[in-house]
């Protein structure tokens, strides 16, 4: 686990443990409550606990469940075939499985705003009030999912008056607004409970929002104007050049789409972009807008430029992103039911088709099963590793108590430590001035070290505190020192016992 793991398990104790029933969860700049009730119900049916595997499960659903209705928003768009095509790679991409799987909140951004989407189109084109109704019930509980969502109302207006500039709107623009009014009204009812809190605790609901897009926490250094220029262009990049460098959510540096699907997804756009010069298609005009709509959480990070391209914030964009790369298969199997290749013809374009989606398919494998644990275990502190040996000393000679784990800088998160060893809300953390007072317990005693924590360690630039190890074998000198050998490269760690007396 990381900090922000720990974050949410911290808040899914205060519900599940404590009884603390929020609508609006203030730890860690405050977060909406959606993931923590859903892990609490995770908890309730499988039994797994207040755990990673808990937040894990939970978050992978919510990638699950995003499916449907990327297929029913290229059905809509075109037919099954599209929806087959768009689900299909929406499924295998690296990008949506692990901003999913991570067991943070990202996947509710793209769980929404897929069926609201589909939704709304829908009801442009049958002009059924009940579609924006619904739409309107789908944004309302999404607000309570994962900031970035709040781009959402934008992308609905965005497409309603994209709608209401064509032809195809003739005779129908007022009823089409009076249902743009009812969607939103829908969605303040359904949001009138945090929309509560909004007033009442406006800088704690604002303020992670607020941070990146102003000058409140750090100065915007430069032309606010130009810097969203620039973001917006390192955010296109995103999809075959450079991407995020958050190894938490993705492999640092490398594009979100594999070879086969940002290929794909650049001639989907090419193929849009004609569609609308050359047939005026409303629908084509909505998909080339929406894509930098819904980057928004990501390129108005002007504070913060640095974290431009944000995988999770515009994760938002992934439904439609696979819907336009999926435009460029479904051109070709069109095509090829309209013209006669006969039998050898068939095969080979079929194969094709396979090669091509197989090839993608196999890329997204790698790089989510191979290259990204790999890189991501090497970067992640072994919190679980430490929660062994302590849960072992706990349980056998030893107590919970009476273990500790010395802060160390850019280390370990001793609270994810405590989570490990079974103590949800323990923090095994010690600090230098407190080592002495242990002596005074005659139980027997765990300290935790990082390797370089002794006397003769170079210390990293501005630390100043002094060496535990020597501090330790002064008080204890009894004490016996071993190294626990990590199953991961460069993550050994100190293990200092000292016997009961």
């Amino acid at each position: 686990m990381t900090s922000d793991h720990v974050e949410k398990l911290l808040d899914v104790g205060d519900l599940v443990i404590g009884g603390q029933a929020k609508i609006f969860f203030e730890r860690n700049t405050g977060r909406e409550p959606l993931q923590f009730y859903w892990t609490a119900l995770v908890d309730a049916v499988l039994g797994t606990g207040v755990t990673f595997l808990s937040l894990k499960i939970g978050t992978a659903l919510f990638g699950f469940l995003m499916l449907p209705s990327v297929y029913l928003l290229g059905r809509e768009l075109e037919d099954e075939t599209l929806g087959l095509l768009a689900v299909f790679l929406a499924a295998i991409s690296f990008w949506a499985v692990a901003i999913a799987r991570v067991g943070l909140r990202f996947p509710l951004s793209p769980l929404f705003i897929a069926p609201a989407l589909f939704l709304v189109l829908r009801g442009l084109r049958t002009g059924r009030r009940n579609d924006f109704l619904i739409a309107g019930v789908v944004l309302g509980i999404g607000l309570y999912g994962y900031s970035p969502i709040r781009v959402l109302p934008i992308a609905l207006a965005v497409v309603v008056g994209l709608f209401l500039l064509w032809p195809a709107a003739r005779g129908r623009r007022a009823e089409t607004i009076a249902h743009l009014v009812l969607l939103f009204a829908t969605a303040l009812v359904v949001f009138t409970p945090l929309l509560r809190y909004m007033f009442d605790q406006g800088d704690e609901f604002w303020y992670r929002a607020a941070t990146r897009l102003t000058s409140s926490e750090s100065p915007i250094v430069g032309d606010p104007l130009q810097i969203f220029l620039q973001n917006n262009w390192n955010a296109l990049l995103m999809f075959n050049y450079r991407g995020d460098s958050v190894w938490v959510n993705t492999l640092p540096g490398r594009p979100v789409l594999d070879l086969f699907t940002g290929a794909l997804f650049v001639l989907g756009a090419g193929f849009a972009l004609l569609r609308l010069i050359l047939k005026r298609d409303w629908r084509a005009a909505v998909l080339l807008v929406l894509v930098p709509v819904l980057l928004l959480p990501s390129t108005l990070s002007l504070a913060y430029p640095q974290e431009n391209p944000s995988v999770v914030r515009a994760g938002g964009a992934i439904p439609v992103v696979a819907v336009l790369a999926a435009y460029p298969l479904w051109l070709l199997i069109r095509r090829l039911r309209t013209i006669e290749l006969g039998a050898p013809g068939r095969w080979v374009a079929g194969g094709a088709l396979a090669v091509v989606l197989g090839a993608a398919t196999l890329l997204n494998q790698s790089m989510y099963f191979n290259e990204y644990p790999r890189q991501y275990m090497l970067a992640a502190q072994n919190a679980s590793e430490i929660g062994e040996v302590i849960h072992d000393f706990a349980n056998t000679f030893g107590s919970y108590d009476t273990a500790y784990v010395r802060p160390y800088p850019f280390w370990v998160d001793t609270r994810a430590v405590g989570m490990y060893a079974g103590a949800l809300e323990r923090d095994y953390a010690i600090q230098y001035d407190q080592l002495a007072a242990t002596a005074e317990d005659p139980r027997p005693k765990l300290f935790i070290l990082h390797r370089d924590d002794v006397a003769d360690a170079i210390r990293p630039r501005g630390d100043e505190a002094p060496q535990t190890l020597p501090e330790l074998q002064r008080l204890f000198p009894e004490g016996v020192l071993s190294v626990y050998s990590s199953a991961r490269p460069d993550h050994d760690f100190l293990v200092y016992y000292v016997p009961g007396r």
